[in-house]
């Protein structure tokens, strides 16, 4: 699925609960698992380490929709990482060791 997503020409995100400070190592470890390819990683800023998990990731697709991205389709493991407005379709991956609550 991943590699379907990452061969259409539309803009691939990822968004992250971790801080700014974590960024370089967050991106790293994506890179190192096989995730490459995408345009950009979004992790939380002071202010938005307020947010809960939903709140920052509807956040973030609304100013992205604001800005005048379609979002197409949501993709996590968390139903956290889907549920809010603009997600488009919505794919849910297993998670069998932990569920992030609203």
């Amino acid at each position: 699925m991943f590699t379907f997503i990452f061969s259409t020409k539309d803009l691939k995100l990822f968004f992250s609960l971790a801080e700014i400070q974590e960024y370089d190592v967050t991106y790293k470890n994506l890179i190192q698992e096989g995730y490459s390819g995408f345009d950009t990683l979004i992790t939380q800023s002071k202010e938005d380490q307020k947010l809960k998990a939903q709140e920052f990731k509807s956040k973030v697709r609304t100013e992205l929709t604001n800005q005048g991205y379609e979002i197409v389709g949501t993709v996590g493991d968390q139903l956290t990482d889907l549920n809010g407005p603009y997600s488009g379709i919505k794919i849910k991956l297993p998670n069998y060791l932990y569920e992030i609550k609203y």
